[in-house]
Protein backbone atom coordinates (compact mmCIF):
# COMPACT_ATOMS: atom_id res chain seq x y z
CA UNK A 1 0.00 0.00 0.00
CA UNK A 2 2.28 2.26 0.70
CA UNK A 3 4.10 2.30 -2.87
CA UNK A 4 0.66 2.64 -3.94
CA UNK A 5 -0.07 5.79 -2.47
CA UNK A 6 3.34 7.27 -3.00
CA UNK A 7 1.85 7.35 -6.59
CA UNK A 8 -0.93 9.39 -5.76
CA UNK A 9 1.16 12.40 -3.95
CA UNK A 10 0.78 14.87 -6.92
CA UNK A 11 -3.23 14.15 -7.12
CA UNK A 12 -3.24 14.49 -3.48
CA UNK A 13 -0.84 17.92 -3.37
CA UNK A 14 1.15 16.63 -0.87
CA UNK A 15 5.10 16.20 -0.56
CA UNK A 16 7.35 12.96 0.11
CA UNK A 17 8.20 14.78 3.06
CA UNK A 18 4.89 14.91 4.68
CA UNK A 19 4.17 11.18 3.82
CA UNK A 20 5.36 7.99 6.13
CA UNK A 21 4.55 4.96 7.55
CA UNK A 22 5.06 2.54 11.10
CA UNK A 23 4.00 -1.02 11.88
CA UNK A 24 2.69 0.15 15.54
CA UNK A 25 1.05 -3.58 16.67
CA UNK A 26 2.42 -7.15 15.57
CA UNK A 27 1.50 -10.03 16.95
CA UNK A 28 1.66 -14.00 15.88
CA UNK A 29 -1.00 -16.33 15.86
CA UNK A 30 -1.59 -19.97 15.08
CA UNK A 31 -1.44 -20.94 11.52
CA UNK A 32 -3.23 -24.05 10.09
CA UNK A 33 0.26 -26.27 10.34
CA UNK A 34 -1.02 -27.52 6.40
CA UNK A 35 1.60 -27.53 4.04
CA UNK A 36 1.21 -25.72 1.07
CA UNK A 37 3.73 -24.83 -2.02
CA UNK A 38 4.82 -22.75 0.20
CA UNK A 39 5.72 -24.92 3.16
CA UNK A 40 4.36 -25.30 6.27
CA UNK A 41 1.79 -23.08 7.40
CA UNK A 42 3.02 -21.31 10.93
CA UNK A 43 1.16 -18.93 11.55
CA UNK A 44 0.01 -15.79 10.45
CA UNK A 45 1.41 -12.14 11.20
CA UNK A 46 -1.96 -9.82 12.44
CA UNK A 47 -0.24 -6.19 12.41
CA UNK A 48 -1.24 -2.24 12.13
CA UNK A 49 0.35 -0.05 9.80
CA UNK A 50 -0.46 3.42 10.42
CA UNK A 51 0.22 5.90 7.47
CA UNK A 52 0.44 9.59 8.40
CA UNK A 53 0.05 12.43 6.12
CA UNK A 54 0.82 15.78 7.52
CA UNK A 55 -0.61 19.01 5.61
CA UNK A 56 -3.06 17.28 3.24
CA UNK A 57 -5.48 19.88 2.11
CA UNK A 58 -8.45 19.45 3.46
CA UNK A 59 -10.46 18.97 0.25
CA UNK A 60 -8.64 15.73 -0.52
CA UNK A 61 -9.65 13.72 2.77
CA UNK A 62 -12.71 11.99 0.81
CA UNK A 63 -10.09 11.07 -1.68
CA UNK A 64 -7.91 9.69 0.76
CA UNK A 65 -9.32 7.38 2.45
CA UNK A 66 -11.61 5.91 -1.02
CA UNK A 67 -7.44 5.19 -2.06
CA UNK A 68 -7.18 3.31 0.78
CA UNK A 69 -10.19 1.48 0.60
CA UNK A 70 -9.70 0.87 -3.04
CA UNK A 71 -6.47 -0.29 -2.41
CA UNK A 72 -7.65 -3.13 -0.19
CA UNK A 73 -10.91 -3.90 -1.99
CA UNK A 74 -8.39 -4.53 -4.60
CA UNK A 75 -5.40 -6.00 -3.13
CA UNK A 76 -6.48 -7.53 0.04
CA UNK A 77 -8.62 -10.64 -0.49
CA UNK A 78 -8.34 -11.77 2.91
CA UNK A 79 -9.80 -9.02 4.91
CA UNK A 80 -13.30 -10.53 5.56
CA UNK A 81 -12.18 -13.83 6.68
CA UNK A 82 -9.79 -12.87 8.87
CA UNK A 83 -12.39 -10.23 10.40
CA UNK A 84 -9.85 -7.61 10.36
CA UNK A 85 -11.57 -3.79 11.13
CA UNK A 86 -12.04 -1.41 8.62
CA UNK A 87 -9.42 1.12 8.62
CA UNK A 88 -9.44 3.87 10.71
CA UNK A 89 -8.88 7.42 10.18
CA UNK A 90 -7.75 10.15 12.63
CA UNK A 91 -8.04 13.70 11.15
CA UNK A 92 -6.36 16.84 12.98
CA UNK A 93 -7.65 20.63 11.52
CA UNK A 94 -5.29 22.65 10.42
CA UNK A 95 -4.81 26.15 9.22
CA UNK A 96 -8.67 27.33 9.85
CA UNK A 97 -9.63 23.81 8.01
CA UNK A 98 -7.90 24.41 4.87
CA UNK A 99 -4.96 21.77 5.35
CA UNK A 100 -5.12 18.31 8.19
CA UNK A 101 -2.55 15.75 9.41
CA UNK A 102 -4.37 12.40 8.92
CA UNK A 103 -3.11 9.43 10.18
CA UNK A 104 -4.81 6.22 8.72
CA UNK A 105 -4.67 3.49 10.84
CA UNK A 106 -5.37 0.03 8.35
CA UNK A 107 -5.13 -4.05 9.84
CA UNK A 108 -3.26 -6.69 8.22
CA UNK A 109 -2.72 -10.49 7.97
CA UNK A 110 -0.07 -12.56 6.49
CA UNK A 111 0.96 -16.28 6.35
CA UNK A 112 4.16 -17.46 7.67
CA UNK A 113 5.10 -20.01 5.98
CA UNK A 114 8.27 -22.29 7.09
CA UNK A 115 10.34 -24.94 4.81
CA UNK A 116 11.88 -28.22 6.41
CA UNK A 117 15.45 -27.52 6.73
CA UNK A 118 18.70 -29.99 8.33
CA UNK A 119 19.85 -27.79 10.77
CA UNK A 120 16.63 -24.84 11.03
CA UNK A 121 16.09 -22.84 13.76
CA UNK A 122 12.35 -24.20 14.62
CA UNK A 123 11.57 -27.73 15.58
CA UNK A 124 8.11 -28.64 15.17
CA UNK A 125 6.84 -32.24 15.18
CA UNK A 126 10.40 -33.54 15.69
CA UNK A 127 11.61 -31.90 12.17
CA UNK A 128 14.10 -28.88 11.15
CA UNK A 129 12.43 -25.48 9.93
CA UNK A 130 13.36 -22.07 9.11
CA UNK A 131 11.09 -19.22 7.93
CA UNK A 132 10.80 -19.60 4.00
CA UNK A 133 11.02 -16.69 1.31
CA UNK A 134 8.83 -14.97 0.21
CA UNK A 135 7.76 -13.34 -3.42
CA UNK A 136 7.35 -9.71 -2.80
CA UNK A 137 5.84 -8.03 -5.61
CA UNK A 138 7.61 -4.25 -6.02
CA UNK A 139 6.16 -2.23 -8.93
CA UNK A 140 7.26 0.77 -10.16
CA UNK A 141 3.46 1.69 -11.28
CA UNK A 142 0.00 0.83 -10.48
CA UNK A 143 -0.03 -0.85 -14.31
CA UNK A 144 2.93 -3.03 -13.44
CA UNK A 145 0.56 -4.37 -10.35
CA UNK A 146 -2.62 -4.56 -12.19
CA UNK A 147 -0.71 -6.83 -14.87
CA UNK A 148 0.42 -8.93 -12.60
CA UNK A 149 -3.10 -9.71 -11.06
CA UNK A 150 -4.68 -9.82 -14.07
CA UNK A 151 -1.77 -12.48 -15.62
CA UNK A 152 0.05 -14.30 -12.31
CA UNK A 153 3.56 -15.69 -13.03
Amino acid sequence: MTEYLKTKFSRLEIQPENFGHKIVTFEAEPGGLNVTESGLHYANFRYRSVFYFERLPQKHLALLVLLVQNWLDRFDDTRREAKLDRPKFEVISLDDGTHVNVDAAVDFLDPAHLVETPGGQLVIFGKEYDAGTYDLLIAETLEEIDEHVANPA
